[in-house]
């Protein structure tokens, strides 16, 4: 289960207990990274519960500046 806002998007249940990744891409102006916050508990059956939150509000803008680029005649 996932909840996205406007600025990140956060994810909670078992598919928290997976790798924290921080993934790079690159634009025409600069390298940007998307990095992920991850907070679990342990419970006594030992499956980690808890939920991981992505920042996405500069990969946002970037896609829509993108668009608009698209859209005015741009590549």
């Amino acid at each position: 289960m996932s909840t996205e806002t406007l600025k990140d998007k956060v994810i909670f249940g078992r598919s928290v207990t997976e790798e924290t990744m921080v993934v790079s891409y690159s634009t025409s102006c600069k390298i940007m990274e998307q990095s992920t916050i991850k907070i679990t508990k342990r419970s006594l059956t030992g499956i980690q519960t808890g939920y991981k939150k992505l920042d996405l509000s500069d990969q946002k803008k970037k896609d829509t500046c993108r668009k608009l680029n698209k859209m005015m005649g741009g590549y």
